[in-house]
């Protein structure tokens, strides 16, 4: 018997299955229906690279104004990547603090933006790696700022 349950904001919705059937139809039946209710990424889905984007948007022609990837670069002055335990000292330490790798990107102007990376196992750690996410994911803040300053002035 397979039994699944998604809770959420207006989100109720329970598998039962006690036939015998294909487990792994009723596995991605699962992670589909999860994604969909939560708007998660399914297995197959893959974060696609900010350049492979870029490449696409360019070789279909669309010329008007947008946010680029050399955007995104340019606005950075200064990056700053650590470990939680580092930011930390003289602090009472946790284990888990050496997991937390935190971004903090400097843009030109003086604004900051933060991104995180964390591992659950301390095996799993990878300081070159959790410094390549936590960059990321403040990059992806980086995003939206520049796109609301780009609507800002196109509807000026």
């Amino acid at each position: 018997m397979i039994y699944f349950r998604v809770n959420g904001p207006g989100v109720d919705a329970a598998i039962n299955v006690t036939d015998d059937i294909d487990i792994e139809i009723v596995e991605n039946l699962i992670a589909k229906i999860r994604a969909s209710l939560l708007n998660l990424p399914t297995k197959k889905e893959t974060k696609v690279e900010d350049t492979e984007i870029e490449k696409e948007i360019q070789s279909k022609g669309l010329t008007a104004p947008r946010v680029t990837p050399q955007m995104i670069e340019d606005a950075i002055a200064g990056e700053y990547v650590f470990t939680a335990d580092k930011a930390t000292q003289g602090c009472p330490q946790l284990p888990a603090l050496s997991l937390l790798t935190i971004c903090v990107l400097v843009l030109k102007n003086g604004f900051t933006v933060t991104g995180e990376s964390a591992c659950a196992s301390p095996e799993n750690f990878n300081a070159e790696l959790g410094a390549k996410i936590a960059r990321q994911h403040a990059k992806d803040k980086i995003w939206a700022l520049e796109g609301y300053l780009l609507k800002s002035k196109l509807a000026a």
